[in-house]
């Protein structure tokens, strides 16, 4: 098997940490590094965009080697893994999601999801907010994430992400063959 492109990944989402869509990112983050780690919320917390616990203790739940739910937001999560649980060996990239629904537009400055890659970057970490876009008030079909996850993880890994790097890919509400291919995006 070829070289991996990072030696170890952390997950993060809004979703919580038993969502259908950090397992599938977790199955994708085993074939991009030799190490992964997860560290998600406890319960959803959607919508939270990159708050932090002020008033509240941030409580870390052991789920299993390199797996830890944490009583806090997104954002304390990223924050929790990078200057505690990774400060020895800290993450190549951060990858947050795979959201359920898609953050495009004025939802992007409220997701979790967002604001968990957001506080990966602002940490000094590459980081990836990765979304399902779906109906309102329908369960997602991850077909397209299961499909082209993978091949976009790759594509950018290649072309490399600057620590100052916070993208945003969300995945089409179509059936994967229906996409047409990866659009790069624009270098300044």
């Amino acid at each position: 098997m070829a070289e991996k492109p990072f030696r170890r990944i952390l997950l993060a989402n809004d979703d919580g940490f038993d969502a259908p869509g950090i397992r599938l990112l977790e199955q994708v983050a085993e074939q991009l590094a030799d190490e992964v780690w997860i560290v998600a919320p406890a319960t959803d917390k959607s919508g939270v965009s990159n708050s932090v616990s002020l008033r509240e203790p941030v409580r870390i739940e052991p789920r299993g080697e390199r797996r830890y739910a944490i009583h806090g937001t997104p954002a304390d999560c990223v924050t929790v893994a990078i200057r505690h649980l990774m400060k020895e060996n800290l993450p190549d990239v951060v990858l947050s999601g795979i959201n359920s629904g898609s953050n495009i537009g004025f939802e992007t400055i409220l997701s979790g999801t967002v604001g968990a890659a957001i506080t990966g970057v602002l940490l000094g970490i590459p980081s990836i907010a990765l979304s399902q876009d779906k109906p309102q008030d329908v369960p997602p079909d991850w077909q397209c994430s299961e499909s082209w996850c993978l091949k976009v993880l790759t594509h950018l890994a290649k072309t490399g992400l600057p620590a100052t790097c916070c993208l945003s890919v969300n995945f089409p509400n179509v059936p994967a063959g229906q996409v047409k291919g990866i659009k790069s995006p624009v270098r300044a």
